[in-house]
């Protein structure tokens, strides 16, 4: 519901004498016409007239079309919508007549405002129709259009935008249908693509392959210790990079333990970097380079000292 209807239910009706009065200073632009015939719809001055709706009153006692005057009845609705959350705002009458926002509910109109500075925004271009035209489209989507059901479900609800639905759902497609059941998985679980829809296609080719270390995690619902639905592609490249680290330190450990249970005692210049007051980016370095025992041993030698 708008602004003007929910004062409606709390504003005194216009008697017929103020109604006249009220059309009386729109026509001679006393004061400002647009507040003016806010306040002459929100208390039914038109009604007090005896006409069936504002649009016919302006249309009558203004001169305009009946077509404009549910036009600039539709404007300054909207108007009052995006004022609520953007106080001084303004809306062209172009914006509403060609975009179609007047017939949207006030939550939508809002957020197609804000979805149209967006748009120029990232054209660095002021605002025009066109952009006003595209948000409608955009914030409009219909949820039911989406192909996943799980998908579907968080634009709905809101979690997403229907923009950013249609985004994963396009990297979805991309799998093969034996992948795309458990990625589905992990996207109502975990939220999966939500920060970066880029994220779906590579995160299914580490699911599919039963040792990756990077698998386990995202099994858990993180990734580079980021909650899945929070991470990135800069994670993931992040996370490749530690799980082939600990692949080095592990492949090291192995050949140690190997070595010692064969009687031979493997020395190895390792060049290592350690963080002073971060001791646990140290021992993580350390157990990358020394694997868990070499590790231990060190411990152990220290302790002797």
């Amino acid at each position: 519901m708008s602004a003007v209807m929910q004062i409606v239910d709390t504003v005194a009706p216009m008697s017929k004498v103020q109604a006249a009065a009220t059309i009386t200073a729109v026509k001679s632009h006393l004061i400002s016409a647009r507040q003016l015939i806010e306040e002459f719809d929100a208390r039914r001055g038109w009604q007090a007239l005896g006409y069936s709706s504002l649009a016919q009153c302006l249309a009558v006692e203004l001169g305009y079309s009946i077509a404009h005057g549910y036009r600039l009845v539709g404007r300054l609705r909207v108007e009052a919508a995006v004022q609520e959350l953007h106080p001084g705002a303004t809306v062209k009458e172009a914006w509403v007549r060609e975009s179609g926002i007047a017939d949207l509910p006030a939550q939508q109109q809002v957020q197609v405002y804000d979805k149209a500075q967006d748009l120029a925004a990232a054209e660095r271009q002021t605002v025009e129709t066109r952009h006003f035209v595209q948000a409608v489209q955009i914030v409009t989507r219909r949820a039911d259009d989406l192909p996943y059901p799980v998908i579907a479900q968080m634009v709905a609800s809101e979690r997403v935008t229907a923009q950013r639905g249609q985004e994963m759902c396009v990297e979805v497609a991309k799998l093969p249908a034996q992948q795309q059941a458990l990625v589905i998985q992990i996207i109502s679980r975990h939220g999966l693509g939500i920060a970066d829809p880029a994220l779906i296609v590579p995160i299914a080719d580490k699911l599919a392959r039963d040792r990756s270390l990077v698998r386990q995690e995202v099994l858990a619902g993180r990734l580079n210790g980021k909650p899945l639905a929070q991470a990135t592609m800069t994670d993931l490249e992040q996370a490749n990079e530690e799980a082939r680290l600990q692949h080095i330190a592990d492949g090291i450990e192995q050949q140690q333990r190997k070595a010692i249970e064969s009687g031979n005692i493997v020395v190895q210049p390792i060049i290592i970097t350690v963080f002073k007051g971060d001791a646990r980016r140290t021992l993580k370095a350390l157990k990358q380079a020394l694997g868990d025992t070499g590790v231990r041993k060190l411990f152990d030698e220290m302790m002797k000292e």
